[in-house]
């Protein structure tokens, strides 16, 4: 399996359906939204193979003609609804980091131990609801 498939595959883990798309220059990974206004995806920095990538930012834009202030409370809200597609591309990205002390810095060792806790959250509230 693909870095970018297995990103996919695990958002698909936390409720989150996402595509890939690609262009000559750019690489991203959508999420499906139930809005068309609202484009949530993660800008991914193509890596040295055509299934990998070297890093990401995660984006979320709403294309509306409303008031700055709704827009932002909606790019806040859809921000954070979506950002188990961030925590995926994480979790994935950095799945072979261990525990600290590594060569990494405090602030990518917080955001690995952020995502690795979501995810611990997630699965346990999800073993929960099954039982």
């Amino acid at each position: 399996m693909t870095k970018l498939q297995a990103i996919i595959d695990r958002a698909a883990t936390f409720g989150i359906q996402a595509k890939l798309w690609k262009s000559e220059t750019r690489l991203r990974i959508y999420a499906q939204t139930d809005r068309r206004d609202m484009s949530v995806y993660l800008e991914c920095e193509p890596g040295f193979s055509d299934d990998d990538t070297l890093g990401a930012a995660f984006k979320v834009f709403c294309k509306t003609e409303q008031h700055p202030r709704w827009v932002q409370q909606q790019v806040a809200a859809y921000r954070e609804k979506y950002m188990p597609l961030f925590w995926a591309y994480v979790l994935e990205h950095y799945r072979h980091v261990g525990p600290q002390p590594n060569d990494y810095g405090p602030d990518i060792n917080a955001m690995i131990d952020e995502a690795r806790a979501f995810e611990a959250a997630y699965l346990a509230q999800r073993e929960t609801e099954d039982a």
